[in-house]
């Protein structure tokens, strides 16, 4: 959790130069580079629009400050166009859907809770724990923001940005520096972007100037662009290596990851922040089974009465076949 504490600050209000950015450049860089950046800016955003939904598996490690290393094995499953997004590790299992924020903490077998709150009233602390596959180029992949933020927030928002520096590099890199736009109060910052044409100017390596970089290849599955593998590595000693396996995108996503009774197998205090504070509201927990259905009352006086009814006539019948016969061989 130091991992995002250190870095988050910085790049709070960072989104990456997407569509609809304006890019200021310096006398030294030509029309021409301009328009190649602003295509190329384009082109990522594009790309990442494109990651609709899916599922995946992030293996690898974390470090943080005291370069401590901790094992990761994070589950996602996401649909974007359905507000649903996924993510479980071995401590939380986190869902947000288009009406509520959930998470379940399991620490060990004895404390597990889940948490309720509205999406509108998400906090940063508790989406920590949420990782966005969509943002993992572009800062510390574990934040507040998801797709759906970006398509209908973070698009309609002009980030502006001072063009410092460009130029092609071997191998069809577009490689440009730029001061970021930062409100009042928060120190500038610089980065530096190497964007490959191969990837549709997705970037593959990235450095800011508080002193962190990322490095980030690509896989294209299902016509899509996705992030394959992501390391980050920070003057402070924090760091980041994962392997991102991709098991569908843009596919459709079984709805039983998105189903809040099957988040856990047991019965858990249910506590809510929607009053402002965290307040016990009930139970969380799966569905109680259906009860088994009921089998009708067997009325055997009824049953035996339509059997002995049955049988006299079937008697009555062979006793009037018998008697004509008889009277014919007469």
């Amino acid at each position: 959790m130091k991992i995002i504490t250190h870095c988050f600050p910085q790049v709070f209000l960072f989104i990456i130069l997407f569509s609809f950015c304006n890019v200021t450049t310096s006398e030294e860089i030509t029309p021409s580079m301009q328009k190649k950046v602003e295509m190329a800016l384009h082109g990522i955003d594009d790309s990442l629009i494109r990651i609709n939904s899916g599922i995946c598996r992030i293996v690898g490690h974390t470090t943080d400050t005291a370069r401590n290393k901790k094992d990761e094995n994070i589950f996602i499953a996401f649909d974007y166009s359905k507000k649903f997004y996924r993510c479980d590790n071995e401590i939380v299992r986190s869902l947000l859907t288009y009406e509520y924020y959930y998470e379940i903490w399991m620490p060990d077998i004895h404390n597990s809770s889940a948490v309720r709150c509205l999406p509108t009233e998400r906090q940063i602390a508790p989406m920590l724990n949420m990782v966005d596959v969509q943002s993992i180029p572009f800062y510390t992949p574990i934040g507040i923001h998801l797709q759906y933020d970006y398509q209908e927030k973070h698009r309609k928002r002009l980030f502006l940005h001072k063009l410092l520096y460009a130029e092609d590099l071997p191998n069809n890199i577009l490689h440009i520096k730029f001061e970021m736009n930062r409100d009042p109060g928060y120190q500038s910052v610089q980065a530096e972007y190497w964007l490959s044409k191969k990837y549709d100017y997705l970037p593959v390596h990235i450095e800011y100037s508080f002193g962190c970089q990322c490095d980030i290849s690509w896989k294209n599955i299902n016509h899509t662009w996705v992030p394959e593998t992501y390391s980050q590595k920070s003057e402070r000693g924090y760091g980041v290596e994962w392997k991102i396996d991709w098991e569908s995108v843009n596919e459709p996503v079984p709805h039983k990851y998105f189903d809040v009774t099957l988040l856990t197998d047991k019965e858990l205090p249910l506590y809510t922040t929607e009053s402002g504070s965290l307040v016990e509201i009930g139970k969380f927990g799966p569905k109680p089974a259906p009860p088994p259905p009921l089998h009708p009352r067997v009325n055997w006086v009824g049953r035996f009465l339509m059997i002995a009814g049955i049988i006299m006539i079937i008697t009555s019948l062979i006793k009037k076949i018998y008697d004509w016969r008889a009277r014919r061989s007469k």
